[in-house]
């Protein structure tokens, strides 16, 4: 072959590779780059701070519980540290460099070519394994399975000393940094099995065998010691230990529950794309067994959708490789190959713009920098500065508990977390806890295995002064409103409750009690969150479209609701449905409404026609008249220009449009004027709504509003 063409061949080479990495770098950095929202984010920060203070058993440190040594007792130091030197804008870097380094990795040195297939099947790895690339133990994971699947490559490649300590060595620091290590060993033996397939020389039974007992070693070298195993196998598979119905309010519930995540469809792609490659492949049984583990591992536990993610796309790439496919051709025919080969790396990139974008409806958060406000801890602190607390604190998830060890690490411990309480046997009775204080089962029953339930013994016996809630975890919320917890705060991803009657919370329940009367009874209007976010985090996507999520909005009017501060719900609400009028703000606008309008309901007999029209107008629920008629009762056969004008009215206070809206509310009908003073007060208008009231009383002194108008004024 001429000199020439080779060197022009060689050129177009490092030209399409060129291409191929900086298409990577650039897509990488758009699925990495996101507000870090992972739940355990402040709780690892919290394990790191008190290592680096000079203890070996964080969880005993950070917990009220009972709880056993942790084999990854290093996770949070390294994550601790960085936050320590660079902040939060290290940390983000480290999420950068993570999800770029691994795809550099996947596409260089693990694909066969560099091609829009490869390029594709990359991505979607990427994209599947995005929480991965957060700041916690399972970025740690999911660098362990491409290390050591390398490192076995190697092996397999050239035996040598040095690659074999190192992979002890990896092993060991894996087992005292991440909960997985347990996984590496399983990577490991299908690396040996697949690579076997096509290098039988260089693989022995007997070789591998050695290797894989000194991996369980290493992995021993733990405060856990030999535990480490067990307490990793159940980790990875919790199935084996706690049965699928206590798992799916957990971190391990199955993957099917959030099956529409642009990170679970990503999986799905690639696993029909692996499929495809197995079936025009010479099948071995070490493949198909290990497609099938990683498959079980991922959709029977959320949490193994990062590492099995990246396990399937190496052993897919190795695939590639070994039986030389070219561009995924799984179709005889040509040209459906090469559509096939057109439209996986056009559906790679769409999706991974959508999740960025927040177009997706099941996106994490869009693209942005900083802390995301799922996770952020300013109310938090505002809610528990002053609030000095002793004994225990039931925490309902990770994040309140990291909440609390973080930027509260003096007075109340939490109890458990989920992790501690699935590992000392105590995941269960967690749940079942959490699922009592929702549905407000406070005395002691019988449940219907036999076992006794009941919140109140259970939080006594745990000397419980502090609860710390989901906020959006409403029917919690709920339950909690008659009984003696009160809130210290109304507002941020977690909610306090404290014990009404402990001087350490008094003063804060009663500036929240303030607050409360403030919101929904007086002078006051809701300014929406910025579309480019807040002093913790940037939302680079409502920066540059100048469009807000209203994610937190939409939260806060559902935690105002299930306060029953339904009035003050609407307030949020308002200038959401104004910017944007979206259909989630309007189904959480008909919600208020129906409540406010059950209790007119249980004042007068009857609803307002107000309710129940403004309820009709927004819902979506294909049975809402019927919903209504049961729930609300409201006038039978109303006149039909009132029921016009107060239709309309509606339409334009839901758009915004209140002084529209309020005009088209005269003083002919006593609804007319009912309604009008009803939205005037929702307005933050009250001056103005008390005057419509003092109409509605002095000119249908006999009508049944009248009697709401009178205690309206009576209360005010």
């Amino acid at each position: 072959m001429p000199r020439s063409r080779i060197s022009h061949e060689s050129r177009a080479e490092v030209a399409n590779e060129r291409r191929c990495c900086i298409a990577l770098l650039a897509i990488a950095t758009l699925i990495a780059l996101h507000p870090i929202s992972t739940h355990d984010f402040w709780w690892q920060l919290s394990r790191g701070r008190v290592v680096v203070d000079g203890t070996l058993a964080p969880a005993q440190v950070l917990l009220a519980g009972e709880t056993t040594a942790s084999a990854d007792w290093l996770g949070g130091m390294p994550i601790y540290a960085l936050f320590s030197l660079g902040g939060i804008a290290a940390l983000m870097g480290l999420k950068l460099l993570a999800a770029s380094v691994v795809g550099l990795d996947l596409l260089f040195r693990q694909a066969p070519r560099r091609n829009a297939v490869s390029l594709a099947v990359v991505l979607l790895a990427l994209l599947a394994a995005r929480q991965a690339w957060e700041p916690t133990p399972l970025l740690f994971d999911t660098l362990g399975v491409t290390l050591v699947w390398s490192l076995v490559d190697q092996l397999q490649n050239r035996p040598s000393r040095r690659c074999l300590v190192l992979l002890l060595i990896a092993m060991s620091v894996w087992a005292n940094i991440a909960p997985l290590c347990v996984l590496g060993i399983f990577v490991a033996v299908s690396a040996m099995l697949v690579r076997s397939q096509s290098s039988p020389s260089l693989f022995t039974p007997r070789r591998g065998g050695r290797i894989v007992m000194l991996m369980v070693v290493a992995c021993c070298v733990t405060p856990r010691g030999v535990a480490t195993l067990w307490d990793s196998i159940r980790l990875l598979v919790p199935l084996l230990t706690t049965s699928a119905s206590v798992l799916q309010s957990t971190p391990w519930s199955p993957l099917a529950l959030t099956i529409h995540n642009p990170e679970c469809l990503a999986f799905v792609a690639l696993s029909l794309a692996l499929f495809f490659v197995l079936l025009q492949s010479r099948l071995s049984v070490s493949t198909v067994l290990t497609c099938c583990v990683i498959q079980l591992l991922a959709w029977s536990s959320q949490s193994n959708l990062a590492p099995g993610s990246i396990w399937m796309t190496l052993l897919l790439l190795r695939q590639l490789q070994a039986d030389q496919v070219p561009a995924l051709q799984v179709f005889k025919n040509r040209l459906l190959a090469e559509f096939a080969g057109k439209i996986l790396p056009a559906g790679a990139v769409l999706l991974v713009a959508a999740a960025a974008v927040g177009s997706w409806p099941e996106s994490i958060s869009r693209a942005g920098w900083g802390i995301d406000p799922s996770i952020s801890g300013v109310e938090f602190v505002e809610s528990v500065q002053d609030v000095r607390t002793t004994g225990s604190a039931h925490c309902v998830g990770i994040r309140e508990a990291g909440l609390l060890c973080w930027f509260k690490p003096e007075g109340a411990k939490p109890f458990d977390t989920p992790r501690h309480a699935l590992l000392n046997g105590r995941l269960r009775q967690n749940v079942l806890l959490n699922q009592e204080l929702s549905t407000g089962w406070q005395i002691p029953h019988r449940r219907e295995d036999d076992s006794w339930g009941g919140w109140w013994l259970t939080l006594k016996e745990r000397t419980t002064t502090l609860l710390i809630v989901p906020s959006d975890d409403t029917d919690l919320i709920r339950a909690l409103e008659p009984t003696i917890w009160k809130p210290l705060s109304l507002s941020g991803a977690s909610l306090v409750f404290g014990v009404a009657g402990d001087p350490a919370c008094s003063p804060q329940i009663a500036r929240i009690l303030q607050l409360r009367e403030h919101f929904d009874q007086s002078v006051w209007s809701y300014d929406p969150v910025s579309a480019t976010g807040d002093e913790a985090h940037c939302d680079l996507v409502g920066l540059l479209t100048g469009n807000p999520t209203f994610e937190a909005d939409l939260r806060l009017a559902e935690t105002f609701r299930a306060m029953h501060l339904n009035v003050a719900a609407l307030r949020v609400l308002s200038p959401v449905l104004r910017n944007g009028n979206r259909q989630v703000a309007r189904d959480e606008f008909a919600r208020s409404q129906l409540e406010l309008g059950y209790s007119e309901r249980l004042a007068l007999g009857q609803s307002s026609l107000l309710r129940a029209i403004a309820f009709q107008e927004t819902s979506t629920n294909s049975d809402a008249g019927h919903l209504v008629a049961e729930a609300l009762n409201p006038p039978l056969m109303p006149d039909r220009t009132v029921t016009g004008k107060i239709q309309t009215a509606v339409r334009a206070f839901a758009a915004g449009e209140t002084d529209r809206a309020i005009e088209l509310l005269t003083d002919e009908q006593p609804e007319l004027v009912y309604a009008r003073a009803q939205l005037l007060f929702e307005a933050g208008r009250p001056g103005e709504s008390i005057s419509a009231y003092q109409t509605l009383i002095t000119k249908f002194p006999e009508s049944r509003l009248s009697i709401v108008g009178r205690n309206v004024l009576t209360s005010l």
